[in-house]
């Protein structure tokens, strides 16, 4: 008996040292414990007139960032924003999605928009898919291919963001179906502070191939 009960404690063993490293090397720990998230800092970006400009060229037609957080009118022809409500969210109507997807209002809005967002929580949720409440983005929020945005960039569109006219918009809370909120949450990377030096140009929305360090 006492046999038995030693070469089971060690057949245990290797199960679980087994099923730790097929977790490792397959879908890592984040499904567990939560995405992987930079602290975030104090840092804001200055408001200048050039990142204006630039801000709103990315966002209104680079990234598309205006369009899709915005709400449509789906029943007419080219689904136009409706007006008034730019970047107030929406509650994305598309067929297949695991559960509710909401893209969220991006207006300064405090009550239902990134109002009370600062700055650093906007920039982590653009480039590293981790939300202000520390929650990994459905990768339909196409982070992953932001990730190549320049640090200029990316402050351009904060501070255009953070210029646009408040707008309240009440919307639901994300709910994604199991398993896939837990799998997800293997998505969001931390990046450092300043490695990230490539302009973003239009094809790279479709095929991001920018690397650190190139222009």
């Amino acid at each position: 008996m006492r046999r038995f009960g030693k070469w089971f404690l060690i057949a245990l063993g290797s199960l679980v040292v087994l099923l730790v490293i097929v977790i490792t090397l397959t879908i890592g720990w984040s499904p567990f414990f939560g995405p992987k998230a930079r602290a975030l800092t104090n840092r804001t970006f200055e408001r200048t007139p050039q990142r204006l400009e630039r801000g709103r060229y990315i966002a209104t037609g680079l990234s598309s960032c205006v369009y899709c957080h915005s709400p449509h009118d789906w029943t007419s022809p080219g689904t136009p924003m409706v007006a008034g409500k730019e970047a107030s969210g929406e509650v994305l109507p598309y067929a297949g999605l695991p559960g509710r997807i909401v893209a969220p209002n991006l207006t300064p809005d405090r009550e239902t928009g990134a109002g009370s967002w600062t700055d650093d929580q906007l920039a982590r949720a653009i480039r590293e898919g981790v939300g202000h409440d520390g929650r990994a983005l459905f990768p339909i929020m196409p982070y992953q291919h932001y990730r190549n945005m320049s640090d200029e960039d990316l402050a351009s569109v904060v501070v255009y963001l953070r210029s646009l006219p408040a707008v309240h918009n009440q919307l639901p809370a994300t709910e994604i179906s199991f398993p896939v909120k837990y799998l997800i949450r293997s998505a969001p990377e931390p990046i450092a502070a300043g490695r990230r030096r490539c302009l973003l140009r239009p094809a790279q929305i479709r095929n991001p191939s920018c690397r650190p360090g190139r222009l």
